[in-house]
């Protein structure tokens, strides 16, 4: 398998859909883990830098190569070199369709080898709004599964009479 390594800053906070920017999350290290090969290294930090949190999550596999970069946020696209892994090609399009949402720019680069991708989330507002700890966006689907009284919109719809 693969090596997850995380490196995450305490205190940092953001704003957000914590179920959404936790399936963001998600996408990123199943794809990183998905197209590196066994032994490989999956890196995640978040840090604030210059006023805002800036997420990244790195591989040390075969990459993207850049004529491609902007190419695979669109849906159903797969390159060549992933064409015998699983998956609809969709996980990227769901992460900058996320990301647009909540203003966070994403950029990705070439990690020598392997991919980069940064995220860089705006400061949160000096206003009434109520922030949440990124530690909370990372748990993702376990926060809005806890949130939700444990019902996981999958259940079936009560009858009516």
């Amino acid at each position: 398998g693969q090596r997850l390594v995380a490196n995450v800053a305490p205190g940092l906070r953001t704003r957000g859909d914590a179920a959404l920017l936790g399936q963001l999350l998600v996408n990123l290290i199943e794809n990183a883990i998905r197209h590196t090969p066994p032994g490989s290294t999956v890196r995640v930090e978040a840090a604030r830098r210059e006023g805002a949190v800036e997420v990244v999550v790195a591989d040390d596999g075969p990459g993207i190569p850049a004529a491609d970069r902007e190419r695979v946020f669109r849906r159903f696209v797969r390159l060549e070199a992933s064409r015998s892994t699983p998956g609809s090609g969709l996980g990227l399009s769901l992460v900058l369709a996320v990301a647009e949402l909540h203003g966070i720019a994403v950029r990705l680069g070439d990690n020598r080898p392997g991919l980069v991708v940064s995220l860089r989330l705006p400061p949160p507002e000096a206003d009434a709004t109520p922030q949440r700890p990124a530690a909370e966006a990372a748990r993702g689907p376990v926060a809005a599964l806890a949130a939700s009284g444990g019902r996981t919109g999958r259940e079936p719809l009560p009858r009516s009479r």
